[in-house]
């Protein structure tokens, strides 16, 4: 089986439910910077020990992993999507920054 096709790209990809793109589009740019975002949350959650912290960052992976689902998709398209990003979810997120915050030892 193979897995090319040997005709070349022309420097195109698509997005999420088809319209192809430049792979120079600021929306890839924007869709590998949340891929990289929610790797560091990955490696951050096995380095963590604490449950508590782990869980929050889980839940944060989610919810930038359905972002990046949103903003690899046209505009007309999210409806297209199974979850996305509320402002219960934006407002979970601030309240674990607080969380966190507090819990934070005091800087010298």
């Amino acid at each position: 089986m193979r897995i090319t096709t040997k005709k070349g790209d022309r420097g195109l990809t698509r997005l999420l439910f088809g319209r192809r793109v430049r792979k120079d589009h600021p929306r890839l740019e924007a869709v590998g910077a949340l891929d990289e975002l929610n790797s560091f949350l990955g490696l951050a959650k096995c380095e963590i020990r604490r449950k508590w912290i782990r869980e929050i960052l889980e839940e944060c992976q989610r919810a930038v992993f359905t972002a990046g689902s949103e903003t690899a998709c046209e505009v007309r398209d999210p409806g297209k999507l199974r979850e996305r990003i509320g402002a219960s979810d934006l407002e979970r997120i601030e309240e674990h920054i607080e969380t966190v915050g507090k819990n934070l030892p005091e800087a010298d």
